[in-house]
């Protein structure tokens, strides 16, 4: 949640200490040694000159083409729920009624723009969005990502502890921790404020076997394979 912007957020793994840690500064001197790249950017841009503002643009404008609009549900969404099989007819009535999937991951993009704690500790090492915003209420708040081809992208939960799409589905069906600043969506009583976390109550979906593998036999229906398989996308270095 500290990112407006896909430019900006698109230059940040190449800094940041846990990924790629380097510094832009460095980067177009390293990327003007490539003839490879000097074509490139003058294909792109008219000239060679390498410099970190064309880098940033050309990342976010690859970045920009991969739209997911062609999975299983996009397709029910235009000629009919009948291109839905019964237990993904399921999940999407669970998502949008009792298992209240849709109040975070809302429609087309399955995701929102807020920050949302959902209850996987009472108290989280990781300080979440209260890193940047020092406020403590912020801790434990982490970005809600979208659903769309979910299921390829595990493992789950901001730290990839949940390792496959029935646990996640488990976890919200019985296992939400009492956070003092849990999602009122995911509360039982309107507000926890003050209370000990023995005294706070969460939701619990009750869902049954059936309907947990309809839930994720819903989420997997947003898997995009023609963009996964996109030769746009592959590797440019491998022929």
């Amino acid at each position: 949640m500290r990112e407006s912007t896909l430019k900006e957020t698109a230059m940040r793994p190449i800094e940041n200490p846990v990924e790629m840690g380097n510094h832009v500064d460095f980067l177009p001197e390293k990327l003007v040694q490539e003839k490879y790249y000097q074509t490139l950017f003058e294909r792109a841009y008219g000239s060679t000159e390498v410099t970190e503002d064309r880098i940033a643009t050309s990342l976010t404008e690859f970045l920009s083409v991969m739209t997911s609009h062609c999975s299983k549900f996009d397709r029910a969404q235009s000629i009919g729920l009948r291109h839905l099989s019964e237990s993904e007819r399921l999940g999407r009535t669970l998502f949008n009624g009792r298992a209240g999937s849709v109040q975070c991951h809302s429609f087309s993009f399955f995701d929102s723009t807020s920050a949302t704690n959902n209850g996987l500790e009472v108290d989280y090492t990781d300080k979440g969005m209260a890193l940047v915003t020092e406020k403590a209420t912020d801790r434990g708040m982490f970005k809600t990502p979208s659903l769309r081809n979910i299921e390829v992208t595990g493992p789950y939960m901001y730290d990839g502890r949940v390792k496959t799409l029935e646990e996640v589905v488990d976890f919200y069906n019985e296992k939400i921790q009492p956070h003092n600043q849990l999602d009122e969506s995911f509360r039982k009583t309107e507000k926890c404020t003050g209370l000990p976390a023995s005294r706070r109550e969460t939701i619990r979906l009750e869902l049954n076997e059936q309907e947990s593998d309809g839930l994720v036999a819903f989420m997997k229906s947003l898997t995009d394979y023609p963009l996964l398989y996109d030769k746009r996308f592959s590797n440019p270095f491998k022929k």
